[in-house]
């Protein structure tokens, strides 16, 4: 940098720093948490996660009971019923498996 690259750049850094006292003098600081708030804020965290856990799974074993129970109640009070429904199921499951594939992956990247 030579010297009159240096007298034309002096004012602009007094502006700046100018402009940056006045934003210091402006913005209140603000102050940080304690730890005590941190480990506060985690454990609560980790409550709700457990909570939602606990509910998540009491769901999926209901809904799988349920399951069950009509599976042994159709294979066993109608055998008739029961297959058919297990055929319909087979018959199906290719053509979820084709629709399923035929969705257009969107991945972000252009």
């Amino acid at each position: 940098m030579n010297h009159d690259e240096r007298l034309s750049a002096e004012p602009i850094e007094r502006a700046l720093a100018d402009e940056l006292a006045k934003l210091d003098r402006l913005v209140q600081p603000t102050e940080t948490p304690g730890p005590e708030w941190f480990d506060l804020f985690v454990e609560q965290g980790k409550r709700q996660a457990r909570r939602k856990l606990v509910r998540d799974l009491t769901l999926f074993w209901l809904t799988a009971a349920g399951i069950l129970a009509v599976y042994a109640a159709l294979s066993f009070g109608r055998p008739m019923l029961f297959l058919a429904i297990q055929l319909a199921a087979v018959a199906v499951f290719p053509v979820v498996l084709l629709a399923s594939g035929r969705r257009k992956k969107v991945t972000g990247r252009d």
